[in-house]
């Protein structure tokens, strides 16, 4: 069966009503990075034309992407309504397009627009059923703390902490490496083998870089877009 993670703040909207018709088992969960969880890789966050252009002036928007590109492969942005309502919000365009440009050709953010909820709705269903029945993608599981002392399931939550990393990929690292102190010290060649090279690149990233208080995105360097 098909399913989606959906984050409380859009329990009053009408799509996971349209998802449940179609099919798919919703659950809802506190997500904080985005609105709705499609695979083990694709994160959707849903957003009206007006939140959409707001977000950007205000910084919002990139500091939410840069968590959401953290975490999942294929982040996706839906804006909700009329592309022509953009002039509603702002007169500079040209910088919206600017912001557009550097999400989608530098951050790898898929931007899909829609008319309606009912047309989100759709969307998020394509792409469950897609990456879910033809891609046969590993259904979105969120780890949660185990309550047991038990070694194993901690072994297993810290390994799906990372990004891309699921049940499975984990189960099969922890048994290919035989812990997780040999797991975080193998190369990126050899977590490879395993997992495919963009997520043993990330997670040794992830490991060797050093600590910052900063944002990954820097926000001075989003809002020059806007200056114009």
């Amino acid at each position: 069966m098909l399913r989606i993670y959906v984050d409380y703040r859009e329990k009053n909207s009408s799509v996971h009503e349209f998802l449940r018709r179609n099919g798919v088992k919703v659950f809802f969960e506190n997500l904080g990075t985005c609105d709705y969880l499609v695979s083990d890789r694709v994160c959707v966050e849903r957003k009206t034309v007006r939140d959409f252009v707001k977000s950007l002036f205000d910084g919002r928007l990139f500091d939410q992407v840069s968590r959401m590109v953290a975490k999942f492969e294929k982040p996706v942005i839906i804006v909700e309504g009329e592309i022509s309502k953009m002039k509603e919000v702002t007169e500079k365009i040209s910088a919206i397009y600017g912001a557009l440009v550097k999400l989608t050709v530098e951050m790898n953010i898929t931007i899909l627009w829609s008319s309606s909820s009912e047309d989100t709705a759709m969307v998020l269903y394509l792409l469950v059923k897609h990456e879910q029945e033809v891609l046969k993608r590993a259904k979105a599981v969120i780890p949660k703390k185990p309550r047991t002392v038990d070694v194993r399931s901690w072994q297993l939550f810290v390994l799906q902490s990372f990004p891309g990393i699921g049940p499975k990929l984990a189960e099969k690292l922890l048994e290919k490496f035989g812990s997780l102190d040999k797991v975080f010290s193998a190369s990126a060649t050899e977590l490879a083998r395993i997992i495919g090279y963009e997520k043993a690149q990330r997670i040794v990233q992830i490991l060797k870089t050093p600590y910052s208080k900063t944002e990954e995105v820097k926000k001075e360097d989003i809002l020059k877009f806007f200056k114009s």
